[in-house]
């Protein structure tokens, strides 16, 4: 799922990329792992920022925990970002 939603936010001349999928589907979790993988630079280069969206905090908080702990072996990319 990845892969597909970095190719379809590729695709976009403006880089906006809705993930409208049900409940439990994942889409915090792929996300946080995009945006982890963006961080270490291994995907999106060429992107100076990676804004994520979502009408819940409890969604943001999780990412946030989240990203956090899988950063602990490189803390300077979750303190930097």
């Amino acid at each position: 799922m990845q892969d597909a939603v970095i190719r379809f936010a590729k695709s976009k001349e403006n880089g906006l990329c809705l993930v409208d999928m049900p409940t439990g589907t994942g889409k915090t979790y792929q996300t946080r792992k995009i945006i982890e993988r963006f961080l270490r630079g291994e995907i999106l280069q060429d992107l100076e920022l990676l804004i994520y969206v979502t009408p819940l905090k409890k969604n943001i908080d999780d990412i946030y925990d989240q990203l956090q702990e899988s950063l602990s072996d490189k803390p300077e990319l979750f303190d930097e970002n």
